[in-house]
C-alpha cells in the first residue's frame, strides 16, 4: 500500500526544534511494514528543502505563502502562532488550498490508497476533500484542542466536524478525554454507532530504540529537567518559580529546560539563577542523554486560552525510559490505561502555580535515594514497555487498515 501521512508540523531540517513525533511514525511505519510505501505532507519552511527522503520516508513540503520567508503560520504551531499575530490568521485559507492542491498531486502521481491525517483541523478537512474527489480512505488523529476548533464556528462548525469523523475508517484521540468530546458531536442516539470509530491511543515514542540505551542506573548530573515545546500550556513558568523559591530556601540542586518555542525568552527573563540551565533544542542521542542524567522530569501543563494538552510525548518518553516523574494533571497522565500500575511512580501536581505546594514536592524528592530511585527503573520499564514505536505502530496499523479490511 502506499499511504500519505499529512500534518502540520514536522522537523524542517537536522536537529530542528519541531516535535518528531509524526516523522518517527511513519519511520516506524516504513521499517515494520516493508510492503507499504510511506509518504509525509508537511508545511514548508524557508530552512527547509521541499523535497527529501528520510530513511526511506518520502517527504514533500508544500509551499502556501510568497517569498518563503513569509511563510510564518505553520512552525512552530498555527494556534500559538495566531495568538502571538492575528494577521496570520489571513495566511490560512492559502495553507488549507496549497495543502489540498499537494495532497491531490500525490494522491494521483503517487497512486495513494490510504491517508492518515494528523489533526482533525486543517488535514482532517482536506483528507475529507480528497476523500469526496478521489475516494482515497482516510484515517485520523486528534492530538489536543484541533477539535475545539470547529465549535467557534458557529452551526457549520459542528456540522463539519461530524461530516469529517463520519467519513474516515477511525479517529484516533490521544486520550479518552478527547474521544468523549470526539463523541459528544453527536447525538446520544447517534452515539452507539461511532463507539467503535472512535478510540483513544497514544503516540508512540523513541524509534528504533535499543534496550541497552534504555537502561538506568549511574549517576545523575541534574535533579530536575523539563524536555518539550516552550510554550505557555508547559506551565514552566511554575516550575521555574518553584525552583527559585527552593533556591531562597538555601536548597542545593541543579536542573535544566530543554526545548524552544514562543515563550523561551520570557522564561529566561523570569530566570535569575544559575542553578537553572536552559539548553535549548536537544537531538535525539542528547535527549536520551539528558534522561538518564536527569533524577527527576517534570511536566507541570496547564491550560492556556483553551489549548490544551493531548498528553506531552516527552512525558511518555520519560516513563518508557523508567524516570520518577512530577506530572500536573493537565497532563492528563491520570487517562493512561496503565495509569492505575503507575500511580505510584508518578508524583501528580494538582496546582503548578501554587508555589508551596510544588516547592514542597520538589524538595521531598531531593531527599530521595539514588539506590531507591535505581529500584523503581526496572518497574516502570515494564509497565510502559509498550509505549515505544516497535510495538505501538502495529496498533495503528490494525486499527486503521488491518482490522477494517481497507483494500490493500
Amino acid at each position: 500500500m502506499n499511504i500519505l501521512f499529512i500534518t502540520s508540523t514536522l522537523p524542517r531540517y537536522i536537529d530542528d526544534g519541531q516535535a518528531p513525533f509524526v516523522l518517527e511514525q511513519a519511520l516506524s511505519w516504513q521499517d515494520k511494514f516493508t510492503g507499504d510505501k510511506v509518504f509525509v505532507l508537511a508545511p514548508h519552511d524557508a530552512k527547509a528543502k521541499a523535497d527529501e527522503t528520510i530513511d526511506g520516508v518520502t517527504v514533500r513540503r508544500f509551499r502556501y505563502w510568497w517569498p518563503a520567508t513569509h511563510q510564518k503560520l505553520a512552525y512552530p504551531a498555527i494556534l500559538p502562532n495566531i495568538r502571538k499575530n492575528f494577521l496570520l490568521i489571513f495566511q490560512l485559507p492559502a495553507f488549507l488550498f496549497c495543502e489540498f492542491l499537494a495532497a491531490r498531486k500525490l494522491v494521483k502521481a503517487q497512486g495513494i490508497d490510504f491517508i492518515f491525517a494528523h489533526w482533525v483541523m486543517p488535514q482532517g478537512f482536506v483528507a475529507h476533500l480528497i476523500y469526496r474527489m478521489y475516494g482515497v480512505p482516510y484515517g485520523l488523529k486528534n492530538y489536543s484542542s484541533d477539535l475545539r476548533v470547529f465549535r467557534k464556528i458557529p452551526l457549520f462548525g459542528p456540522m463539519l466536524a461530524k461530516t469529517i469523523i463520519r467519513s474516515s475508517v477511525r479517529l484516533i484521540c490521544e486520550n479518552s478525554m478527547l474521544r468523549r468530546e470526539a463523541l459528544e458531536y453527536f447525538s446520544a442516539t447517534e452515539r452507539p454507532e461511532y463507539e467503535d470509530k472512535v478510540v483513544a491511543l497514544t503516540m508512540g515514542v523513541f524509534h528504533g530504540i535499543s534496550e541497552q540505551m534504555r537502561a538506568g542506573g549511574g549517576s545523575y548530573s541534574y535533579d530536575f529537567a523539563f524536555i518539550g515545546r516552550l510554550s505557555r500550556k508547559k506551565g514552566i513558568d511554575a516550575f521555574i518559580r518553584a525552583l527559585v523559591a527552593l533556591d531562597d530556601d538555601g536548597i542545593s540542586f541543579r536542573a535544566q529546560i530543554a526545548g524552544s518555542g514562543e515563550e523561551e525568552q520570557a522564561l529566561k527573563n523570569l530566570c535569575n539563577i544559575s542553578r537553572i540551565e536552559f539548553i535549548g533544542h536537544v537531538s535525539r542521542e542528547r535527549k536520551e542523554q539528558l534522561f538518564r542524567q536527569t533524577r527527576f522530569l517534570v511536566f507541570p501543563s496547564c491550560p492556556s486560552k483553551g489549548d490544551i494538552e493531548g498528553l506531552p510525548v516527552a512525558l511518555l518518553e520519560a516513563l518508557f525510559m523508567g524516570k520518577i516523574v512530577i506530572a500536573s494533571k493537565a497532563t492528563n497522565i491520570e487517562l493512561l490505561p496503565e495509569w492505575k500500575d503507575l500511580r505510584v511512580r508518578i508524583h501528580l501536581l494538582d496546582d503548578p502555580y501554587c508555589v508551596a505546594e510544588f516547592t514542597g514536592l520538589l524538595r521531598k524528592l531531593l531527599d530521595t535515594q539514588t539506590e531507591e530511585i535505581d529500584r523503581i527503573v526496572d518497574r516502570t520499564q515494564a509497565i510502559t514497555s509498550s509505549f515505544g514505536w516497535d510495538s505501538r505502530i502495529r496498533q495503528y496499523r490494525h486499527l486503521l487498515i488491518d482490522d477494517l479490511g481497507v483494500s490493500q
